[in-house]
């Protein structure tokens, strides 16, 4: 049975999980001088009816367990004081948004399925995957709305990133100062990729569909694209190769100092592409 409590906050200092369910809105705050949940060794389950507000810290202090965030009628946000930690996040708003974009989170994996737009900010590294006991589905996927996820380590795509389609007006934005790796498929009206790394796929079969796609990268672009036009740069020494199925439009393609290299099984129209140094 649900409960019905306006603000909630915890501190459970064995080993064992925290679970909630609430009847309707609920925010994660401060009562009797308790801020937030913190589990010393263990999941935290939050449910609502209604929306989610993370207000204060949700931790895991050993940061090996779940976090899982399910709200089934609203939506999920947070404020510069609701921090996430935990090794694992799953996040679900099949009504709503998930914007948790706000605050510092470290977590180290994240999948998330939302109606409307999804958001994240992560510190020290992040996996996008599937999340064993999570309730979310495997990898990112909102009902045609933006996807943004921020990372200032690097930024692994183990499992799907999508909007729903090419044609929906939807952007899907990945930063990363490290490397990103793509180990699954991206896909949005608009994919706009950014490292301090390299952005690679590992396998021919892990694609971005696009109708725009954007990179930026310090250190080479590796990958696979089933797009419309593409806008590509490389600042550092690194090559820059692009694997096309159909036909695509090079908008602008430059490398500081490496090869550029553009395969496509249709037309390619290159209206500006520079090798600056070609190593």
């Amino acid at each position: 049975q649900a409960n019905d409590v306006n603000t909630l906050a915890a501190n459970i200092t064995g080993a064992g999980n925290f679970l909630f369910t609430d009847a309707d809105d609920l925010a994660v705050g401060t009562v009797l001088g308790t801020s937030g949940i913190v589990t010393a060794n263990g999941n935290i389950v939050l449910t609502t009816t209604g929306n989610l507000a993370v207000n204060q810290p949700l931790t895991d202090t050993t940061n090996t367990h779940l976090i899982d965030l399910l709200a089934n009628a609203g939506n999920i946000s947070q404020t510069a004081s609701g921090v996430i930690t935990g090794q694992d996040l799953s996040v679900q708003a099949p009504a709503g948004s998930a914007l948790l974009d706000t605050a510092a989170n470290n977590v180290t994996n994240v999948e998330a399925n939302t109606l409307n737009a999804f958001a994240l900010n992560d510190l020290g590294g992040l996996t996008i995957t599937s999340i064993a006991g999570g309730r979310s589905t495997a990898g990112i996927t909102t009902a045609g709305a933006d996807i943004t996820v921020t990372t200032t380590g690097a930024l692994a795509v183990n499992s799907n990133v999508t909007t729903g389609g090419t044609a929906n007006n939807t952007t899907v934005e990945l930063s990363a100062t490290g490397n990103i790796t793509l180990g699954a498929d991206v896909t949005g009206q608009t994919v706009d990729l950014s490292a301090g790394g390299a952005i690679t796929a590992t396998a021919a079969g892990n694609e971005i569909f696009a109708q725009e796609l954007l990179m930026d990268a310090v250190t080479g672009i590796d990958v696979n694209t089933q797009v419309d036009t593409i806008d590509a740069h490389v600042t550092g020494a690194g090559n820059m190769v692009i694997d096309e199925t159909g036909s695509v439009i090079l908008t602008d393609l430059d490398t500081a100092n490496g090869a550029i290299t553009v395969t496509a099984t249709g037309a390619v129209t290159a209206t500006d592409v520079q090798s600056v140094t070609d190593a």
